[in-house]
């Protein structure tokens, strides 16, 4: 059912110069099967303001002229002192219009922006950018060229299409919960923008964005194979695109690097940086306990990737291919599989360089001040958070400052023991994922 909208102005139905108004305008163009008006109402004080005479002579003509039946006009009117007052504008439309539409089945809006005042008038828009206005077409009118004559209604009538200023909006919704690493949140903005977009094109690029965003949160649950083919498949159609080469090229790397991770079972330089680097998510969406996670498995994976460099197997001694006196001692005690605390100690014992490393003196930012002491210490005294937390045998909070501070010290660990000193370089890092969302958005 087609439902022409509007507010009624001082030029409906017809002007003082005698030229046609919006609203039968419209009418004739769009022959909608109901119509709803919103005139100004009699006021005491401000009559001068009212145009509920208006609405009655635009209902009258509707009806002479068989556009629209008398009983399938409906008319509210709208109780304005000042009809220039934006907020009671936008409030009257979000409570009356749901009860003012016909309740025969599902409408298709037919919004008049010409008529009423400016405020009225933009106010359409805000509430269509609100979501207030599901679906809803948007028309403009132009005066007819001569006085006394209704002009060609389809010449006059343009339709607008406002989605822009939501597009707008659903975008940068979309970049806040990418920066948030909130993937699948993402992805429900990227379906809501493909609804929305100006054209097939930006539609369709929409539509793959989303999908692009499920394989992003398929990767940070670290189910690599599943963000593989995902990725994959945007990838695939992109490629005939046109997309940026920049673009290409590093959503290319991710691909190579996803392939890595579904190949890799032991600890390495990338899958502990892509632990890293899930941290850093779970700090910017305030998830601090998976932080602190995130982060012990990034300690004990650096320390069991060093050992085993050392010919010391950290999960099964018995089968290390070298076997200094300290692993012969763990293995006279029957320990054959190592915890974080354990693979340190063994590690300064038997990696000079990595001793050195972890000795040497350094400073995070802690609390708005800063904490000054060895790596080993500052590792140390997070793997005594972590387990008093929650994340291990207690379930005490883990504080955002504890979150920060561990976030720190991991970049810091993959520096010293894995030997990656840019993190941020690394295809999904937050700053070259939005990257990503900014790119295509624009495209």
């Amino acid at each position: 059912m087609r439902v022409l909208v509007s507010f009624v102005g001082k030029r409906d139905p017809w002007a003082e110069d005698n030229t046609e108004g919006p609203i039968l305008t419209l009418a004739r163009c769009l022959q909608p099967d109901w119509v709803v008006l919103f005139p100004t109402a009699r006021i005491p004080g401000a009559e001068e303001e009212e145009t509920e005479t208006h609405a009655s002579l635009v209902v009258e003509c509707l009806t002479k002229e068989e556009i629209c039946s008398q009983e399938r006009c409906y008319v509210l009117p709208i109780p304005l002192s000042d009809p220039r007052d934006y907020a009671k504008i936008l409030d009257f439309i979000n409570r009356n219009l749901p009860e003012a539409l016909p309740q025969e089945g599902p409408a298709e809006l037919l919004v008049n922006l010409s008529s009423g005042t400016p405020q009225m008038q933009i106010s359409w828009l805000v509430a269509g950018n609100a979501g207030l206005l599901p679906g809803a077409r948007y028309f403009e009118v132009s005066r007819p060229p001569r006085s006394g004559q209704p002009g060609a209604p389809r010449q006059r009538v343009k339709e607008m299409n406002p989605n822009f200023l939501r597009e707008g909006m659903i975008q940068r919704q979309l970049a806040e919960t990418v920066r948030l690493g909130l993937f699948a949140s993402a992805a429900g903005w990227a379906k809501e923008l493909a609804s929305v977009a100006t054209g097939l094109g930006r539609s369709v690029l929409a539509e793959k964005l989303g999908q692009l965003m499920q394989a992003y949160s398929a990767w940070d649950a670290l189910d690599y194979e599943a963000a593989s083919a995902g990725l994959k498949a945007v990838r695939g159609y992109l490629a005939h695109r046109g997309v940026p080469a920049e673009l290409g090229k590093l959503l290319d790397e991710q691909a190579a690097v996803l392939q890595k991770l579904v190949r890799q079972v032991r600890e390495s330089p990338l899958n502990l940086m892509d632990i890293y680097h899930n941290s850093v998510r779970c700090l910017q969406r305030g998830a601090h306990a998976d932080c602190l996670a995130r982060f012990y498995r990034l300690y004990e994976g650096s320390l069991y990737m060093r050992l085993r460099r050392c010919g010391i197997e950290p999960r099964d001694l018995g089968a290390s291919s070298c076997q200094p006196p300290a692993v012969a001692d763990l293995l006279s005690r029957e320990i054959t599989s190592l915890r974080a605390a354990q693979a340190e100690t063994l590690l300064l014992e038997v990696d000079q360089q990595a001793a050195k490393a972890l000795h040497q003196e350094v400073e995070v930012a802690h609390g708005g001040g800063v904490r000054r002491g060895t790596l080993k210490g500052l590792a140390g005294s997070l793997r005594e958070i972590r387990h008093r937390s929650v994340v291990g045998h207690n379930m005490r909070p883990v504080s955002a400052t504890d979150a920060h501070m561990a976030v720190q010290v991991g970049a810091l660990l993959l520096e010293v023991l894995c030997g990656i000193s840019s993190p941020d370089d690394y295809p999904f890092s937050l700053k070259r994922l939005e990257t990503v969302v900014s790119t295509l958005c624009r495209v």
